[in-house]
């Protein structure tokens, strides 16, 4: 057997990573990010501790890496340029877009947001997730004040605030939440 690559130790670790994250993920989701040890996620994942530590600095730097994960893969699901100067059809675009990853991966937003609301997960990755979606509020911001709204800023944090109200009360009630009426409502009232 030949000897492996640099490219296929990458693949390698890439995908223990990804395996790390995962089971980590399920297990803070489930038992909480405080009652959730490294030893805990070593063991469901078939691993040594030792090994998460190989690419983790600790607990925290592995729930930052899910929240950013996340984050990040949401907004390049949205497939769009927040660089660029938003119109009405940009912002219906985004609803609806936005509306349908929820839809497509109700599961996974739902163990997502059992994940970040806890307290210290919200803490330690606040910054991170600024960063992030700074873009996201600055763009939807410049929207408003194209439309001549006395405080963009705000307008541009309530539409993202709606956004993920709309989207909690979704995931938690899928069978009876009108989300098509809740949609046609936002584009009505507030864009």
């Amino acid at each position: 057997m030949a000897p492996r690559t640099k490219k296929q130790f990458e693949e390698i670790r890439e995908r223990r990573i990804e395996s790390i994250k995962k089971v980590a993920f399920r297990l803070f989701a489930n038992q909480g990010f405080k009652g959730t040890s490294i030893a805990d996620i070593a063991k469901k994942a078939g691993i040594s501790k030792g090994l998460i530590y190989n690419y983790f600095e600790n607990k925290n730097d592995l729930v930052k890496s899910i929240i950013k994960d996340g984050f990040n893969d949401l907004l390049d699901s949205l497939q769009f340029d927040f660089t660029k100067s938003l119109t009405r059809e940009d912002i219906i675009y985004l609803i609806d877009k936005n509306f349908k990853l929820i839809k497509e991966d109700t599961d996974f937003w739902r163990l997502y947001a059992a994940v970040i609301t806890q307290p210290t997960v919200a803490e330690l990755a606040k910054e991170d997730l600024y960063t992030i979606l700074e873009p996201f509020i600055q763009s939807i911001s410049a929207y408003y004040k194209t439309q001549g709204v006395s405080n963009p800023l705000a307008y541009g944090y309530l539409f993202a605030a709606i956004l993920d109200g709309v989207g909690l009360d979704y995931m938690f009630d899928q069978d009876n939440y009108p989300l098509e009426d809740i949609k046609k409502l936002i584009i009505e009232k507030i864009i």
